[in-house]
């Protein structure tokens, strides 16, 4: 049985990968593989492949113990050819993630890691990925807004009208 605060934190997962899915609705390749800068900036494929690398990385790798997933290093320059696998991405790493959460019990997230010679908590690994995803998560809902004023598809809200991600 999940802890009270696996199951809150399972949620708010939940909401960012539902946001996440926001903004991939309706987005051709064009529009998933499309960088907001010539910086680097990333597109929605390469912040898809990279929120979950790095929810791997920090639920799998540090938490359990398994490997780095080799994926990390190149998810920055991911593509996708269509919005329905990125979805998938998303969907089989919340499905891992919430089952890694469910796992853990109140003494297992107080338990002691180390990450690049940092000593931290399971607890702490685990909110870290829920905020480094939200991060990621903004920088999508942004990506998608400027693409699709640049490609004259935005969709301007009424008066009032509230955003279906707040």
């Amino acid at each position: 049985m999940a802890t009270a605060e696996a199951v809150e934190l399972i949620r708010l997962l939940e909401d960012q990968h539902t946001f996440a899915g926001h903004a991939l609705q309706n987005a051709g390749p064009e529009a998933l593989n499309w960088k907001p800068a010539s910086t680097p900036c990333d597109s929605l494929a390469g912040l898809v492949r990279h929120i979950v690398a790095v929810q791997r990385l920090w639920l799998d790798a540090v938490i359990a113990g398994e490997p780095v997933p080799p994926e990390l290093a190149t998810a920055h320059a991911a593509t996708a050819e269509n919005a329905a696998e990125l979805q998938q991405l998303l969907d089989d790493s919340l499905a891992r993630s919430r089952a890694r959460l469910e796992s853990l019990t109140t003494v297992q997230l107080d338990e002691a890691r180390e990450r690049r010679g940092r000593p931290i908590t399971v607890r702490w690994a685990a909110y870290h990925t829920l905020e480094h995803t939200a991060l990621h998560v903004g920088h999508m809902q942004l990506t998608r807004q400027v693409y699709d004023e640049q490609a004259g598809a935005a969709r301007p809200r009424a008066a009032g009208q509230q955003d279906p991600d707040h």
